[in-house]
């Protein structure tokens, strides 16, 4: 991935995220990850580098129009060819700007401009083109670093990427939720180590709230993937009750399917959390199915007027107590018509804690049409922290709550 504004952290680097997947998913064993500068020493080096000892190499980013996106001249320098204007990508380019109304200017024909031996990936959603060189049993991919754009390029080209890899990569995932990596470890310690002596890796990918055990094999073996399903199920038996399910699932893509299959609905009142439940929701396509909508009740007169919550629990309990979080809960159901409600009220900090109720109190109710169950949870000091636990610990009570399984 190349970009400076990547190795300041200004912009988050999702692109290998979602790269690594889909290589994997392709049998493609992924050995290195970089992220350089937007120069062209540094794509150079990292061409030099790496493509004597690798069938695919992939780039994301650098193919702006502007004087700082250096990878073409960089991948021309390197292969020693010019850079050449493509006619079909300058239509291209030429039409998306007629499209959208905007005059076309000169500079904007560099995207057009490209390494004489490159095949262009055309861009449906952009201007910048992505590039496929084959050279031999290599092949470089580059693509813009703008994520839609970068992932639409790669699933519309797949069928050009030919890579003469024999390794064969096989992967089964465990989604856990409600309890920690190390008391996770402690759970399986015995099967792991005949995991190990399987010549299995066997990975712990932590998360908020949640974590992951990823057994993976790159041998290509029958027998050893049929090996690693029989690990699975016996470590499905071992973790019990914090067994999520065993797909390449986040614990909020497995509410709202659990929800959607089920034809339940949800609704909730988020107050420390400000919205963030509801983002997670939100963010998965076609989340409107089983989400009725929410409310953020941040002061104590928007509970009470808004979400039905009496003055009288708010004034002798608290704003976080178990009381105030289970009138939330169900006066959302109610207020939304939906199946599930739930509401979570608490001290994210780093203000706001007193002696009985420190900083990562929180609790959090779930209401259903019969009954609203409750917790208390203790989390951090750190408000970051506290909004993503919580947001992921009300997705987990609900999941329990609800019996999806």
């Amino acid at each position: 991935t190349i970009g400076d504004e990547l190795l300041i952290g200004q912009v988050l680097d999702t692109n290998f995220n979602w790269l690594a997947k889909q290589l994997a998913g392709l049998g493609i064993n992924v050995v290195e990850k970089r992220t350089i500068r937007d120069t062209q020493e540094a794509i150079k080096l990292t061409l030099e580098e790496t493509w004597k000892k690798t069938d695919l190499l992939i780039f994301t980013g650098g193919l702006g129009p502007t004087k700082d996106d250096v990878t073409k001249s960089a991948i021309a320098d390197f292969f020693g060819v010019k850079l050449v204007r493509n006619q079909e990508v300058l239509e291209h380019v030429k039409a998306i700007f007629a499209s959208i109304n905007k005059p076309f200017l000169e500079v904007n024909a560099y995207q057009a401009d490209l390494p004489a031996n490159v095949i262009p990936l055309k861009n449906e959603l952009g201007t910048a083109p992505g590039m496929l060189i084959q050279d031999g049993r290599f092949s470089l991919i580059s693509m813009p670093g703008v994520p839609y754009e970068m992932e639409k390029i790669f699933e519309d080209n797949l069928h050009l990427i030919n890579v003469n890899s024999d390794s064969n990569v096989f992967q089964r995932t465990i989604l856990t939720s409600g309890i920690g990596e190390s008391a996770l470890m402690k759970i399986i310690e015995k099967k792991e180590k005949e995991i190990e002596d399987d010549r299995v890796n066997l990975s712990y990918l932590p998360s908020y709230g949640t974590a992951r055990l990823r057994l993976t094999t790159y041998s290509g073996n029958k027998i050893l993937n049929s090996r690693i399903n029989e690990h699975v199920e016996d470590l499905i038996k071992l973790i019990g009750k914090f067994y999520v399910v065993d797909e390449d699932l986040s614990l909020e893509e497995y509410v709202y399917l659990s929800l959607k299959k089920n034809g339940f609905t949800l609704s909730v009142a988020e107050s420390c959390t400000g919205g963030y439940l509801s983002s997670l929701i939100t963010s998965i396509p076609g989340s409107s199915a089983v989400f009725r909508g929410g409310i953020v009740p941040y002061s104590n007169d928007i509970k009470i007027n808004e979400v039905s919550v009496d003055e009288s629990n708010v004034n002798d309990f608290g704003a976080v107590s178990q009381q105030v979080v289970e009138q939330l809960a169900s006066g959302v159901r109610e207020k939304f018509d939906s199946t599930y409600g739930i509401g979570i009220s608490g001290i994210a900090g780093p203000g706001g804690g007193t002696k009985e109720k420190p900083v990562g109190t929180v609790w959090i109710a779930i209401a259903g049409k019969e009954r609203v169950e409750s917790k208390l949870f203790h989390f951090s000091k750190n408000r970051s922290v506290n909004i993503k636990r919580t947001a992921y610990a009300a997705l987990n009570m609900l999941r329990i709550f609800a019996d999806f399984s």
